[in-house]
């Protein structure tokens, strides 16, 4: 097919080609292109183009180039002749939607010069450059100008002389030459499509023009262009190496500004808007199937539309990303009756009544025991069953508290077709299979015939639901196990778990990372107490260690079971392959997990860890840290040991000599010295010394099983065709294997030089050890010398930012810039995580320091978290601002904070009652969404992109006037009492983030009094919950500082009572002087006591001698 033909061709297809019934499509596209949306290409459905004209859609494939070029002539002929319009620049052709889509290991010879589809993740992106397009050489003595097209895939082509006068002065005009931007970026094989010990095969594109900066690290894309292979030179030899020359690309994941909305859509976003009830039908649309929580619903709503980000004159921006945090209270929402059996770790199976019971027994011999209004709890430590969500495998987990309720005065049998019977509260979860994925429903929710998580052997089954029934219990207490991380455990061979609703924001925010709070340094990398460190006092046992600091500084709690003491104090570490003496930051103490790994090696070395501990281990020539629980006899291990010389990569040095053509069989441990030798050799070869071996499609044209690798770059030169291209990609592969080679022998010569030695396990043997284990963070390092052996320092790998704990997190909310950061058990982090959310819930970045090299990106996000009260239920007994596990300058960051308790309430529990019976009656609207959710992702992303509503006059008015009315609603107190503060600047700019969000769900452009009204509502709510002080005030006081104005007053008054008296004795100020002198001021003697206890904690005072205090 010529080009004029193909151009013909193109220009009836663009001018034709329609939808039944429709208008031409791509006329209308170019048309839009002038007025709409100024864009620099058209997207050609390849589809489209295959149903009108398949035989052009086939050249389109194979001869990709001359066919893109001649769409683009097309376009200009119908912009010139149908438009009227010659002052347009050339509008690209990108063809997309082809009939195949491969991965980047399926790319292969038959696709050079042809145009493929690929779909990966993109692993690096290079900066935007210029691109000479096409050059410009001007002859210096003549004037004469040459013009050179100039290829992206291949090497600078420059002019030598003058093709008029043969003169050499010739140079490139810049300002006549055209210029395009230029960007490379890399792309590999999806992770989940690589089976087991895969390597990913990457292969490297280049975007031009307007698609540049269309695709970030990280970001999962489809890809269409043309396979083109370059040469490079490599050792004075010619290899190959594959490119794509990028029409088109897509994030497969897009921005939620780009979600893709049709004129259809668009037409039923803006009906809906119109409707009265569009609020009360987008907040019934959030998470339908869980009863209540309106004003909770009404919250995320609003968050998942935002307010409005400006960016002042000075530079200062504004976020408009409202922050919404949920403090959960399960209730009784999760318990179950006495006689329910739990499977435990060893096998056995125990009633929950018993195993609750004991231990609250315990706890009271022992003090422990915890009361709430309806019942008790108790610390336990039993290993359960429970169901691992990420990878739906069962696992054993700790149960660390147990609770004992009191009953509700209805209950639930769940029956199963297998047989399978459970007695539960009515909001007990359960684990649904739906259409494929793993959902939540609460027993009041199931339907029979919904399919539920069992267990069958040690696997996943799912069992349907035959029978409800409702019933009266006779018992009246009801229990549960907390399980921290799984949340779930198995009780009558079925899995019961807690809340869903951000599990359905995640399904519903059009861009959202859904992370966990929960920081990895509870996992428990530790070691036994008689565990020998090296410490600049000499070798001490690493539990006498922890503990002297913990008595000498004080044992800071950091969660259940686990405490930690700053330290001071130099210990031996591995730290760039050499042994040093670094300082410790921190000592840790966790509960023993019950069952540990003794490793022991063929020396006599002993260590005793938790299974999660790492030891230092190689894995074909690479450093690797492996849990003790998945070592095995016969690995080596690194240990320090001057007298041992072996390492084990000699079997690996074996494989490398091999590709190069050097047979030897070495065992796995060599002598050092043999290696060094080895690895010398191995950095003089080159691709001259490699013999290719050939694979069998080629070898009835070569003849031979094996070749030199120059030998088959002689022979490329009378090849042609298929077999040329097959051959260089060849050579391409095994060049590429050459420089990964070269890679290595680097990280193997820092092995060589490094202090470690190497070791081989004798044997591998789980002990049962009870007490505490112990653990060090080791400043500037990842590890600690613990017996010999080279541990992982725990809290340094979990806090390291470019390898694990809050990179992690960071990452979350990085990859969320623009969307939404879901953010799990927001109460479990540590000091460190705290700092980097905070930094990001405010100034909306995300700063980094490392090696020197700092870096700020943005996290742009709108957070929405959920965290859990200080004893995983709320004791309505106490205030509840008290009882939430977050320090008050990251709870004043958020715009909403909802504390869901479930209440019991007469008039909510009817209409509970009415909501199931109507949803098990089928009555399916019930539980339907009153906009499907499709169309919300699409309403929401739409509002966020065309609608910015402006605050109008009496919207100002409404807020000013709530501001000024609770500024001054503040009750008379003395002179000398601090004063509550019922409202801040803060509060006020989250009411205006608020009143936009309410009217961008309407798709208002114009903030009105109304929806100002709603969010001071909503916010009026939130702080009624969690900000009243001991009056019945609100006091934004207790977010900002973590108490009231009153109790302020009431601390800095013991404070100076404590000051005044601290002379009269040398002890100090008196316990009995102390609360004698508070009760002039009106602070009674239990809270007296209760702010001295808190002042202790604190380190604001001190006590001498029992019964006496001073202050610091």
């Amino acid at each position: 097919m010529d080009r004029e033909e193909i151009i013909e061709r193109f220009l009836r297809f663009l001018r034709e080609y329609a939808e039944e019934g429709e208008e031409p499509l791509y006329i209308g596209k170019i048309k839009d292109l002038l007025a709409i949306t100024p864009k620099r290409s058209i997207a050609i459905n390849w589809m489209h183009l295959n149903s009108f004209d398949p035989e052009l859609a086939e050249e389109v494939l194979e001869n990709p180039e001359e066919c893109i070029l001649a769409a683009e002539d097309a376009i200009q002929i119908i912009l010139k002749e149908d438009i009227m319009r010659e002052d347009v620049p050339r509008i690209h052709a990108r063809f997309y939607n082809l009939p195949k889509t491969l991965m980047v290991k399926e790319i292969g010879a038959e696709h050079i010069n042809k145009l493929i589809q690929v779909e990966g993740v993109v692993t690096r992106v290079t900066e935007i450059k210029p691109f000479v397009s096409s050059a410009v050489f001007v002859c210096k003595d003549c004037g004469h100008e040459m013009v050179v097209q100039q290829k992206p895939y291949e090497g600078f082509v420059a002019v030598k002389k003058c093709e008029k006068c043969g003169s050499k002065n010739v140079q490139l005009d810049v300002e006549k030459s055209k210029f395009v931007n230029f960007q490379m970026f890399r792309i590999q094989d999806r992770p989940e499509t690589l089976k087991g010990g895969q390597m990913p095969r990457f292969i490297d594109g280049i975007l031009l023009d307007d698609i540049v900066d269309t695709a970030m690290p990280g970001d999962r894309v489809v890809v269409v262009g043309i396979l083109r292979v370059v040469q490079e030179k490599r050792e004075k030899v010619p290899t190959f190496k594959k490119v794509i020359e990028v029409n088109y690309i897509e994030p497969v994941s897009k921005e939620i500004e780009e979600l893709e909305i049709t004129p259809e859509e668009e037409q039923k976003i803006r009906e809906l808007a119109k409707r009265k009830d569009i609020v009360d039908a987008i907040v019934d649309s959030i998470a339908p199937a869980i009863y209540g929580y309106r004003e909770v619903k009404k919250g995320i709503a609003l968050a998942l539309f935002g307010g409005v980000p400006r960016t002042l004159p000075d530079g200062t921006r504004l976020r408009g990303d409202i922050h919404v945090l949920l403090v959960g209270d399960p209730g009784v929402a999760k318990c179950v009756d006495y006689e329910t059996e739990v499977v435990l770790g060893n096998g056995e199976r125990k009633k929950i009544g018993e195993i609750v019971e004991r231990a609250i027994e315990e706890a009271e011999k022992n003090g422990k025991l915890g009361r709430v209004d309806d019942g008790f709890y108790a610390p336990i430590d039993i290993e359960v069953y429970s169901l691992d969500l990420e990878t739906l495998k069962v696992r054993k987990a700790r149960a660390n508290i147990a609770w004992k309720r009191t009953a509700p005065k209805k209950m639930m049998l769940v029956k199963t077709r297998g047989g399978k019977r459970i007695r539960v509260t009515p909001t007990h979860p359960f684990f649904v299979l739906e259409e494929g994925k793993v959902a939540m429903r609460k027993a009041r929710d199931l339907e029979e015939g919904n399919k539920i998580a069992t267990i069958e052997g040690l696997s996943v089954s799912w069992d349907e639901v035959a029978e409800i029934l409702e019933y009266e219990p006779k018992d009246p207490w009801v229990y549960d196990l907390q399980v921290p991380g799984y949340h779930n455990f198995l009780a009558n061979g079925i899995f019961v778990h807690n809340s869903q609703l951000l599990r359905y924001i995640a399904n519903l925010a059009p861009r959202a990372i859904y992370t966990s709070g929960k920081s990895s340094s509870a996992a428990g990398l530790c070691v036994a107490p008689e565990t020998l460190i090296i410490t600049e006092n000499g070798t001490k046992e690493i539990g006498e260690v922890v503990e002297r600091w913990m008595k000498e500084l004080g044992e800071i709690e950091y969660d259940d079971g686990i405490s930690y003491s700053p330290a001071f104090e130099k210990v031996a570490s591995l730290n760039g392959g050499k042994v040093k003496m670094l300082p410790v930051r921190r000592v840790w103490k966790l509960r023993s997990p019950g069952k540990m790994i003794k490793i022991r090696s063929e020396s006599g070395k002993q260590i005793t860890v938790t299974p999660e501990t790492k030891l230092l281990t190689i894995i074909d020539g690479s450093l690797e840290w492996v849990e003790a629980r998945k070592l095995k006899k016969g690995n080596y291990v690194a240990v320090v040991n001057k007298e041992r010389s072996i390492v084990p990569i000699g079997d690996f040095l074996a494989k490398l000599l091999k590709f190069y053509g050097v047979e030897l069989n070495l065992n796995e441990a060599v002598e050092r010295d043999q290696a060094r030798k080895l690895l010398e050799t191995l950095k003089s070869k080159g691709l001259s010394d490699v013999t290719i071996e050939i694979p069998e499609k080629l070898r009835r044209f070569i003849k031979c099983d094996r070749v030199r690798y120059v030998d088959l770059v002689e022979m490329l030169s009378s090849m042609e065709g298929e077999l040329k291209e097959e051959v260089m990609l060849l050579l391409s592969d095994v060049g590429d294997i050459h420089e990964v080679i070269q890679e290595r022998l680097k990280e193997i010569g820092k092995i060589l030089e490094s202090d470690a030695s190497w070791e081989r396990i004798a044997e591998v043997e789980e002990v049962v050890r009870d007490g505490h284990v112990y653990d060090l963070t080791v400043e500037g390092s990842h590890s600690f010398i613990a017996n010999g052996f080279v541990v992982h320092n725990t809290a340094a790998v979990v806090r390291d930012e470019f390898t694990g704990g809050w990179v992690l997190e960071a990452g979350a909310l990085v990859l969320a810039d623009g969307g939404y950061a879901l953010i799990d058990e927001l109460d479990k982090m540590n000091d460190k995580d705290r700092s980097v959310i905070h930094e990001a819930l405010e100034q909306q970045t995300i700063s980094l320091s490392k090696a020197g090299i700092t870096a700020t990106l943005n996290a742009r996000t709108t957070v929405i978290a959920a965290a859990n009260p200080k004893q995983g239920r709320f004791n309505r007994m106490k205030r509840i601002s008290e009882q939430i596990n977050l320090p008050p300058t990251l709870m004043s960051r958020f715009d909403l904070i909802f504390v869901l308790v479930d209440e019991p309430d007469e008039k909510i529990d009817s209409e509970i009652a009415r909501h199931i019976l109507r949803v098990r009656r089928g009555e399916s609207e019930v539980v339907t969404p009153k906009i499907p959710h499709d169309l919300l992702r699409k309403y929401i992303a739409y509002a966020r992109k065309n609608v910015h509503p402006v605050i109008s006059e009496e919207a100002m008015e409404e807020i000013e006037k709530y501001y000024v009315k609770m500024r001054k609603s503040v009750k008379k107190s003395s002179e000398e009492e601090i004063k509550p503060i019922p409202i801040t600047a803060r509060q006020l700019e989250a009411l205006i983030r608020l009143s936009e969000a309410h009217a961008r769900m309407r798709l208002s452009p114009i903030v009105t009094r109304e929806d100002a009204r709603e969010a001071i509502k909503l916010m009026e709510y939130t702080l009624r919950q969690i900000a009243v002080d001991e009056t019945g005030q609100i006091d934004v006081t207790i977010l900002e500082v973590g108490q009231s104005a009153r109790k302020l007053s009431k601390v800095e008054r013991i404070l100076d009572i404590i000051e005044k008296l601290e002379g009269t004795s040398e002890k100090g100020a008196k316990i009995d002087d102390i609360l004698e002198e508070a009760k002039k001021f009106g602070i009674e003697k239990q809270e007296a006591r209760e702010i001295l206890e808190k002042l202790l904690e604190q380190g604001q005072i001190y006590m001498p001698e029992n019964g006496y205090y001073r202050t610091v």
